[in-house]
């Protein structure tokens, strides 16, 4: 259980909870809900004998007996799985005796005659040499195990970190960590590969931050995706349906600009917008009218004409 699933980056801790609540359950000492359940009413019912003190004291002595019950069982799971890892730990812990013995048997042939030396030296050679191929794959097992173990735990720190703390923070916890490599690049990747465990709203707040690592960040994101030949609204959607725009504008703004030269770069030789100014601009109305429609407190409606000149892009001099 611990390592396909505790141990699995995409698995849930399933011997972790286990444990946790073997633990509870081997500690609690409310009867409510075991009070409350039908069967325990029943019996109460019945066995009261027609009296109304006595039923709620069988209630309760029976609620007790079950919690009893409950609390041994609990115990038993906690002390087998004790044994189990004792059990897993023995060839472990007496590869490290042995090896513990022969660095003694090695010291103290040392400081002897040469026959003594050469008996030490040839106990070594067969004793933990054989022990350690017996169980040095054991060893190096456990070691594995516990740094993928290690791994998911400080994964799943900065993940919560990311969804419920600073995001900024917890990408560079994640960096010290060695989980992600410190690199917008690399952070970026991260993100995209972890979308589906992120808050959307934590990362737009991160996309949305003016420090030059989280805007290299953000640009290296927007770069991963392809918009050739896809109408800008439905490219705005397919960018926006990974994450929430953030509540600032300025933050709005500079996603919204590197959003417009993508896909200008990637619509370049059917594009009909001149440069990203204008797929900015109507990026921009787009956002700014989906609010309009969706906010149930704006005093005012965007109106059309409204529309069409906040999409109005001047003629450069160029042009005419």
């Amino acid at each position: 259980l611990f390592v396909n699933y505790d141990c699995d980056p995409h698995a849930p801790p399933l011997f972790e909870r286990t444990v946790q609540a073997l633990g509870w359950l081997s500690q609690r000492t409310d009867t409510t809900d075991l009070m409350d359940r039908p069967g325990v009413l029943a019996n109460s019912a019945n066995g009261g004998g027609g009296s109304s003190s006595v039923a709620p004291l069988k209630a309760a002595q029976e609620a007790g007996a079950r919690l009893v019950a409950v609390r041994e069982q609990a115990i038993r799971c906690v002390v087998s799985l004790v044994a189990c890892l004792d059990v897993w730990a023995g060839p472990l812990k007496e590869a490290g005796q042995q090896a513990r013995a022969a660095g003694m048997e090695q010291q103290h042939g040392s400081n002897g005659d040469a026959a003594s030396e050469e008996s030490s030296s040839a106990s070594g050679a067969t004793g933990p040499q054989e022990n350690g191929s017996t169980h040095g794959g054991g060893s190096e097992e456990a070691g594995r195990l516990e740094a993928v173990w290690a791994h998911k735990s400080s994964l799943n720190r900065g993940l919560a970190m990311f969804n419920h703390g600073n995001p900024i923070k917890a990408i560079r916890f994640l960096a010290s960590q060695g989980i992600v490599e410190d690199s917008p690049q690399a952070v970026a990747a991260f993100l995209r590969g972890h979308i589906d465990s992120l808050d959307k709203a934590a990362l737009g707040e991160y996309f949305g931050a003016h420090e030059a690592f989280e805007v290299a960040a953000m640009h290296a994101f927007i770069d991963q995706e392809r918009y050739t030949n896809v109408p800008l609204d439905i490219a705005l959607r397919k960018l926006l349906a990974q994450f929430r725009l953030p509540g600032e504008a300025q933050k709005i703004d500079r996603i919204m600009e590197k959003f417009a030269e993508r896909y200008v770069k990637d619509n370049a030789a059917t594009s009909a917008f001149r440069n990203a100014d204008g797929a900015y601009l109507l990026s921009f109305a787009i956002i700014m009218l989906n609010t309009d429609a969706h906010n149930p407190v704006a005093e005012g409606r965007l109106a059309k004409a409204d529309f069409v000149s906040m999409c109005h892009q001047p003629l450069g001099e160029e042009e005419g």
